[in-house]
């Protein structure tokens, strides 16, 4: 009836208008800056070089609905780091076209508003939770931005599906076939995500051009001791990118291990040439120098790290080290303390507290932080030994006994 569709229609409309509010309300609740949000240009994360504008996004948003489109027809190929140039014209043919995509989806959502209504709310779910995305990020395309537009997706497949079959067991069956198919599909996919090795080097493959890609890989095989493959990795990110500060620090730590602190120190500090407040920089050099006895040069960037990240709980433990070493007990016991208060889930910096309250004959402090070891680490045999020496200090003979039987 005229009734229906008039109240349908208005349905339609009002679902607009709130999300166009809350748009327009969220931000203000969460103190967005809405204008830094839009207008401020920024560099692309998810194609070096590429200078985010807003008009440039909402361009590319196109493709990358077109993109997940097809990810939701044939979820093949998925990346975890696309390489995605922005669009720079609607007049480019992939751009023009995933527009006309948009649009196609849009003028069929209001079509079937009256004739398949939960059709028309799938299509109208895929666009309003797509909108999401034309807030412009770093990062124009993620494909976990997938998961909940894929409701809608999945919505008008069923109803389609069974609107064509008419028949449950034709419809049931080809539905269990879609499911085979995917759930094999998804088990592929999840091979690829069992280590950080065989992820990146899976985008590494679909993203060979993209500096990211490789410096995330060489990351990837130093957590896995694979430091020759890592130093091959963060070279060919530096070839792509000579200014990615993160590769030129990495290089460094493993040019450390292969016994080379020249060539380690000139990559810290062409990191710091190109970001003077790059803070994990400054504290691998601190480390450089410690290990090479230059306790003073040392100090002097862990102290810089700690000026540019009050939180840097490693250089804290470090620097506590080098006072250790020069007496200076008040100074490393404040460290200590800081990297405590930053993470006190850490039984190395409570055990090197408590060796140095031994050392100061702060036996009940150190007793206590013994004891605070202990907890996060029942089974720390080193803590047991070094407790018991304590009690039999402190003429507890019988808890000394009992800790060295643990």
């Amino acid at each position: 009836s005229k009734e229906k569709k008039g109240t349908a229609k208005r349905s339609f409309w009002l679902l607009i208008g709130l999300c166009f509010l809350a748009f327009l309300i969220i931000p203000y609740l969460f103190s967005f800056n809405i204008s830094s949000m839009l207008f401020s240009p920024r560099p692309s994360m998810s194609h070096e070089g590429d200078i985010i504008t807003l008009g440039k996004y909402l361009l590319t948003q196109s493709r990358v609905f077109l993109t997940f489109l097809k990810l939701l027809l044939f979820p093949v190929r998925q990346n975890l780091d696309y390489d995605f140039p922005l669009s720079q014209s609607f007049l480019e043919l992939t751009t023009t076209l995933s527009l006309i995509v948009v649009l196609f989806v849009f003028i069929l959502a209001v079509i079937l508003l009256n004739r398949h209504r939960l059709i028309s709310f799938g299509l109208c779910w895929i666009l309003l939770t797509f909108s999401a995305n034309l807030v412009p990020r770093q990062f124009v395309i993620f494909e976990h931005k997938l998961y909940l537009i894929s409701f809608g997706f999945c919505l008008i497949v069923s109803i389609g599906l069974y609107s064509l079959m008419k028949k449950i067991k034709l419809y049931t069956s080809v539905l269990s076939i879609f499911i085979v198919i995917l759930s094999w599909t998804t088990f592929q996919r999840n091979q690829v995500w069992q280590t950080d090795v065989s992820l990146w080097q899976d985008v590494v493959k679909k993203s060979p051009h993209k500096a990211s890609s490789h410096h995330n890989l060489g990351v990837a095989y130093v957590k896995n001791n694979q430091n020759h493959l890592g130093l091959k990795e963060f070279n060919k990110a530096l070839r792509l990118n000579p200014s990615l500060k993160q590769a030129y620090s990495y290089r460094g730590n493993i040019l450390v291990k292969l016994n080379q602190p020249d060539a380690a120190l000139k990559d810290y500090d062409t990191a710091l040439s190109l970001d003077p407040h790059y803070a994990e920089a400054y504290y691998n050099k601190g480390v450089l120098f410690h290990k090479a006895g230059k306790h003073e040069e040392a100090l002097a960037n862990y102290q810089k790290t700690l000026e540019l990240n009050p939180n840097y709980v490693q250089a804290y433990n470090n620097r506590s080290g080098i006072y250790i070493q020069q007496k200076k007990y008040t100074l490393a016991l404040q460290d200590m303390t800081n990297a405590i208060r930053i993470n006190p889930y850490i039984k190395t910096f409570y055990l090197n507290r408590a060796n140095l309250y031994r050392k100061t004959h702060q036996h009940e402090l150190a007793l206590a932080d013994y004891n605070h070891t202990l907890k996060l680490d029942p089974k720390d045999p080193t803590t047991y030994l070094l407790r018991a020496r304590l009690y039999k200090m402190l003429g507890r003979e019988s808890a000394a006994q009992k800790d060295t039987l643990k």
